[in-house]
């Protein structure tokens, strides 16, 4: 209980600091591409951390392992950056690198920007060049980009999940 009403007062006092429209913040709560947007990059976040730390040579709870991940300032504290290592280690191969950085970019105008949406042009242009750049010839709109952007994540999720499980199997074979 106590910590409901102390959540309650951070909230009223961080609305009462930083001034934003409530019916466009209600209305970014309640969204449900939104929240599939910053739920699938976390989970390729935290999935990508995972696999990171079974490549290591020293245990996740090294110090300065945790330090790597450190969202203050660590240098993996980003999907991005987290891909982009996991392209080094050879766990995912260049394509995968570059969809995980491209709906990474896709989540921060999402987190960052209470009128993104899947209809505001610099997610319709992003999501069509992520498109392009697979030889599909369909035109990315307002109306498909939703749908065009979880195709991508599902054939991203499969990717990451292929080297989850070789890695996985990896780790058996070693023991």
């Amino acid at each position: 209980m106590a910590a409901k009403s102390m959540r309650k007062q951070v909230s009223e006092i961080l609305a009462n600091q930083i001034p934003v429209d409530q019916e466009q913040w209600q209305k970014a709560k309640e969204d449900k591409k939104r929240i599939d947007v910053l739920n699938l990059d976390a989970w390729f976040d935290k999935t990508l951390r995972y696999l990171l730390e079974r490549n290591f040579s020293q245990p996740p709870q090294d110090k300065d392992i945790i330090e790597l991940f450190d969202i203050q300032g660590g240098p993996l504290s980003s999907l991005s950056n987290k891909a982009k290592l996991a392209y080094a280690f050879g766990l995912i191969d260049k394509t995968t690198c570059e969809d995980l950085k491209r709906a990474h970019k896709i989540r921060n105008k999402f987190a960052h920007g209470l009128e993104i949406d899947f209809t505001n042009s610099e997610v319709v242009d992003e999501v069509q060049k992520w498109y392009r750049k697979k030889d599909k010839k369909t035109k990315v709109t307002e109306d498909n980009c939703y749908q065009v952007y979880l195709d991508a994540m599902v054939e991203c999720l499969t990717n990451v999940l292929k080297a989850y499980n070789k890695s996985v199997k990896g780790r058996r074979k070693a023991k």
